[in-house]
């Protein structure tokens, strides 16, 4: 495949926003029509209340943790409530890999064509991932694989992901199981264990909270 570029490689890029959040979007977007990037859309988040209603239970995993209030779990109810729906999203339009990005995170020009870069050494070298992570908070970042692109033991985060077919089934099955664990915690206690996840190193977006649990209230 030639002239690969995020634009191409992801069958749909995916940017969960709140309805009332406008302001971190903005940077995104205009990054996007820059870079004449267009296979985008925008996911609606699920809020507070909408979480409270689905009847899924309130990941207590972090319950007795400094500073993890019950409104903090909720927030991260719907965090997880939100991220599960664009992988069923995913399930149901029958895409082989997805780009998934919070709406506070950001990509450079430069990191831009940092990352079509590793995209294409990706693809050159058939290198058969399940999760793609772009940026990841508290990494252990495993084995050089080529130029940029590394093996990803495990990390807790989930702002910019990708996520291929491959695993599809058993990720989501994750995190209905898992109805305790934030879903940045299922992705690192759980998924990361028996799936082949790859990152971009140093990273190729940036974000403006260093967690992937944004203000879903």
């Amino acid at each position: 495949m030639s002239n690969i570029s995020i634009d191409t490689y992801f069958d749909k890029i995916i940017v969960i926003k709140l309805l009332k959040s406008k302001d971190r979007l903005e940077k995104i977007i205009n990054c996007f029509k820059m870079n004449n990037i267009v296979n985008y859309e925008i996911f609606r988040a699920i809020d507070v209340i909408e979480a409270e209603k689905s009847g899924w239970k309130i990941p207590t995993a972090h319950s007795n943790r400094p500073g993890v209030t019950y409104d903090l779990m909720k927030r991260q109810l719907a965090c997880k409530l939100s991220h599960y729906g664009v992988l069923k999203l995913m399930k149901e339009r029958g895409y082989n890999r997805i780009l998934i990005l919070e709406d506070d995170a950001f990509i450079s020009k430069e990191n831009l064509l940092r990352l079509n870069s590793s995209l294409k050494d990706i693809e050159d070298n058939d290198l058969n991932w399940d999760m793609l992570y772009l940026f990841a908070s508290f990494p252990n970042i495993g084995g050089n694989i080529v130029n940029d692109v590394y093996r990803l033991n495990y990390s807790p985060g989930a702002v910019a992901y990708g996520v291929s077919i491959n695993k599809l089934d058993d990720i989501i099955r994750s995190v209905e199981m898992n109805e305790h664990l934030p879903i940045d915690d299922i992705y690192c206690a759980v998924v990361h264990h028996y799936s082949n996840t790859i990152c971009i190193h140093p990273w190729v977006v940036e974000t403006g909270k260093f967690k992937s649990v944004i203000n879903f209230g």
